[in-house]
């Protein structure tokens, strides 16, 4: 009777998690690298699958999928496809996706492979994390959608070659936290990406992965032990 303890401890911890609705460790992020597009014109993909993209290209001076060619662009470093936010004028261009669901006192560790054109600026990129039960539509941000954001970080260096075909990306990672809202409970979190000023800002490979803040591990494990030991008693 007393072998079942393990895995009746270890159902425990599962829905423990489950409760808090959370993915813990590596989470999957749909076409993180890019590679699947349509409407390809030989080099650009002016759709990105799997994200909705912010001021939704009709011509290819907006956020696309681009291969790698001779005009000033470096080596594709995961596959063969950049994501490629292009920012002209005001009109800020980004790319976002639902990836897990909210829940207070979380961290996501954030890493992703970042570029540009070696013949236009570089003005940053923005990394955030949102709260909302909101539908996702191309050509709207999540700010008018009505998100909540959560925490951000800015990627403000690149890295390029003047002649346009070194490989040449810097590699950055960061975490950022849900906070500690938890009238936001249940709702979706969203990842989403975008720039902060003129430019050709290229993304590839990004990777997510969840775990709970200190005090919430804490309070989790508080939570298992309690029941170890509810379960050790029945199984007595």
């Amino acid at each position: 009777m007393k072998n079942s303890i393990l895995p009746a401890t270890l159902s425990l911890l599962a829905f423990t998690l489950a409760v808090h609705g959370q993915v813990f460790g590596p989470v999957n992020i749909l076409n993180s690298s890019f590679e699947s597009s349509s409407n390809s014109d030989g080099l650009f993909d002016t759709v990105i699958n799997d994200w909705f993209m912010e001021n939704h290209p009709t011509v290819t001076t907006a956020e696309t999928a681009q291969r790698r060619n001779t005009n000033n662009m470096p080596v594709v470093p995961d596959g063969s496809q950049w994501a490629n936010l292009v920012h002209s004028g005001s009109t800020a261009a980004g790319i976002y996706q639902a990836i897990d669901i909210f829940a207070a006192n979380w961290e996501y560790t954030i890493s992703l492979t970042v570029s540009q054109r070696s013949n236009q600026p570089f003005n940053g990129v923005t990394v955030a994390l949102y709260a909302g039960d909101v539908i996702g539509a191309n050509t709207t941000n999540l700010v008018a959608l009505g998100a909540t954001l959560l925490d951000s970080a800015v990627v403000s260096q690149s890295v390029f070659s003047a002649a346009g075909v070194a490989e040449s990306f810097v590699v950055p990672a960061f975490t950022l936290s849900t906070g500690i809202d938890s009238s936001l409970a249940g709702e979706t979190l969203w990842l989403r990406v975008f720039t902060n000023g003129e430019g050709h800002h290229l993304i590839d490979n990004i990777n997510v992965t969840a775990i709970p803040e200190p005090s919430t591990f804490a309070a989790l494990i508080g939570l298992l032990a309690f029941g170890v030991v509810v379960v050790r008693r029945r199984f007595r």
